[in-house]
């Protein structure tokens, strides 16, 4: 019995540390990768075979979720944190809050919410390379608030916000603020549709003035930092939320399904915009937020993750929250 035993587990980490030409040749078609030379196409598969080694050790342990391949599989970690990732100005936001912050109010939450189901969320969308996930973020929270005011979804331009919006303080391809994307919405009086200013994933020229407006904002709402229940009211009764987190971790990375959960995930040193889009409670009584990211369907769970939700802020998911009224 236990040789059989030592055999099984030969077998699964094996097969966990060797992978083959033809899975390696699957996943280049899969996720359109081309290398310029044969040695840089070598380099990038031993990054590609280290990662999936990472990957099948965490998803034989114990843990809330696993994960799996993605586009992101020829990238270490510090290369994947340069190329998707941007920085996030918390204190700036934490200043913002002095004039518009919201604390929990009495009401009670619904027990689960999911604005998808309600028809108040668009398809994920894809940022490529920029560092523009606080647009998607806004373009986000400002579709479904439009929905919810308007009855209709319509996809709204983060190039606008890329473009235009760097005299409130955001910086295009190298990172924003949600709220200050709000405030030039509110100021700008309209922001347009992705039809009439599609992205293109690099800052240009504002082109504000000959795009077809959509939507606009009166203002917005900046949550108390790191108050959750606030979060969650907010999600309850408003509808979805501009978030920031933590998402460097390799967890992060290669994600795939369950409720991310990493403890040594900071809460203050933030990097990626998200959007809450809802939030629910396990079987098991695990406690989750749906988040969904800008990396297209390909990431994640057809490009959302469910991350904890009352697990003392993890990631920072409550740090920076906030949403146009």
């Amino acid at each position: 019995m236990m040789l059989y035993l030592l055999a099984v587990i030969g077998l699964l980490y094996g097969g966990a540390h060797s992978l083959t030409d033809e899975e390696w040749e699957q996943w280049k078609i899969t996720h359109r990768k081309t290398y310029q030379n044969v040695a840089v196409e070598e380099s990038r598969r031993q990054v590609w075979s280290s990662n999936y080694k990472l990957i099948q050790e965490h998803n034989m342990k114990e843990s809330s979720f696993k994960l799996a391949l993605n586009h992101f599989a020829d990238l270490t970690n510090d290369e994947y944190t340069e190329k998707y990732l941007s920085s996030f100005d918390l204190e700036g936001f934490k200043r913002n809050m002095m004039n518009e912050s919201l604390h929990a109010n009495n009401a009670k939450a619904d027990t689960a919410v999911d604005w998808r189901d309600r028809g108040a969320v668009t398809s994920v969308k894809n940022q490529g390379q920029c560092g523009s996930c606080w647009a998607f973020s806004a373009t986000g929270a400002l579709e479904a608030m439009h929905f919810l005011n308007k009855g209709t979804l319509v996809s709204l331009s983060e190039q606008q916000l890329v473009d235009c919006s760097y005299r409130y303080g955001n910086a295009g391809c190298q990172g924003g603020l949600m709220d200050r994307a709000f405030a030039y919405v509110r100021n700008k009086g309209y922001i347009c549709s992705e039809e009439s200013y599609p992205y293109v994933g690099y800052m240009w020229a504002c082109k504000s003035s000959s795009c077809s407006p959509a939507a606009s904002c009166r203002g917005y709402k900046n949550i108390a930092s790191g108050d959750e229940e606030s979060l969650t009211n907010a999600v309850s009764s408003v509808g979805t939320v501009s978030v920031a987190i933590d998402a460097s971790r390799y967890s992060f990375q290669f994600y795939s399904s369950g409720v991310f959960y990493d403890s040594d995930c900071s809460s203050s040193r933030l990097n990626h915009g998200v959007l809450v889009v809802g939030y629910g409670t396990y079987y098991d009584g695990t406690e989750y937020y749906i988040v969904k990211n800008s990396w297209s369907s390909d990431w994640g769970d057809k490009g959302y993750v469910l991350m904890a939700r009352n697990k003392d802020n993890n990631c920072g998911i409550a740090s920076a929250a906030s949403y146009p009224v």
